[in-house]
């Protein structure tokens, strides 16, 4: 697996009229961001989607290699190198892509242990007020959104990746797809990534070798893929994520194999509900950069809310971080 460098997901480029992603989130954690210039990426399998990764797995690679396994039994039945499938064979063509899909999925979450973090895009009522259901999920305590300029980010991830061991490092929008698997991507990277596991997986399976189907890139993609896209239930949160797969004692010689020696990453743990949840920590400001990715914050909906504003401005102030502190003018009451 190789960490080339278009594994860096900058969707939200000069082509993109959205730059701003919103990371909400409570006093503590305000505080961690911009005391450490830090963001904590918490393991795929703590998030709170139950079918977090799996679920591209089990819907929405089925709906994408159902016409590719079609156009591959035509061409073979083309071949005359099998018979034509009758009514009773779809049945049996269901049943293959659902084994074929869950040995993938085996292989690829198995080789991986990913860790994310989860930002937003906002509409434009959202600007200067964020989003409702995110402000409710922080209760009586209120939150904070901190805005980002998602271009600005370059320096913190080429820090990330020059100073420790990833097999995967980057970010891009989230796409949602239907309970069946059905949707349309429409994010060009990740449209690129569905058309490169459809291609391989159709040559494979026009292929005499059959172990052409076990190919590591393809695998590489499918794990970018699973945290990139997710249940249409979650798409009011318009979604942006940094993805990181540290190397970890295990893959380090495997790592060792296409990138220069790094030290690993360390992971730590906190607690949530009596469970113990590991994360890293991802550089996002770097002390010698002129280039602050910060642009301001904006205080939830709070009585308090003015009193806030004012030590959010106090503590930039500190860190040295021009941004603007602005509150959220929903009229949200707990």
């Amino acid at each position: 697996m190789n960490p080339k460098d278009d594994n860096f997901i900058l969707s939200t480029g000069k082509n993109q009229s959205k730059t701003e992603i919103y990371h909400y989130t409570g006093a503590d954690g305000l505080l961690g961001i911009i005391k450490e210039g830090q963001l904590r990426a918490t393991h795929s399998g703590f998030l709170n989607d139950k079918e977090e990764r799996i679920g591209f797995f089990d819907r929405r690679l089925p709906f994408l290699l159902r016409p590719t396994i079609e156009q591959a039994i035509a061409e073979l039945t083309r071949r005359g190198q099998i018979s034509p499938l009758t009514n009773d064979d779809h049945d049996a063509l269901d049943k293959t892509i659902r084994q074929l899909t869950s040995s993938f999925r085996d292989v690829s979450l198995k080789s991986l242990e990913m860790y994310v973090v989860s930002l937003c895009t906002p509409s434009a009522n959202d600007h200067d007020h964020g989003l409702l259901s995110q402000w409710r999920g922080y209760g009586k305590g209120g939150g904070y959104a901190i805005v980002f300029d998602a271009n600005s980010f370059s320096a913190g991830l080429e820090f990330e990746a020059t100073n420790h061991a990833y097999q995967a490092l980057g970010y891009g929008h989230v796409e949602y797809f239907a309970p069946d698997g059905s949707g349309q991507s429409t994010h060009k990277k990740i449209l690129s990534y569905e058309s490169v596991i459809q291609k391989k997986v159709l040559e494979s399976l026009l292929s005499d070798d059959q172990n052409s189907i076990v190919d590591e890139d393809m695998h590489f993609t499918m794990q970018i893929l699973s945290c990139l896209q997710k249940h249409r239930g979650f798409q009011e949160e318009a979604e942006v994520r940094f993805y990181a797969a540290p190397a970890s004692d295990e893959t380090y010689q495997a790592y060792l194999e296409y990138g220069p020696e790094r030290p690993l990453k360390q992971v730590h743990f906190r607690t949530k509900d009596g469970l113990l949840v590991p994360y890293i920590n991802l550089r996002i400001t770097m002390e010698d950069s002129k280039v602050n990715p910060i642009k301001r914050v904006i205080v939830g909906p709070h009585p308090d809310s003015e009193r806030r504003r004012k030590s959010v401005e106090m503590l930039l102030s500190k860190y040295k971080i021009n941004a603007e502190v602005v509150c959220s003018t929903i009229p949200l009451v707990d």
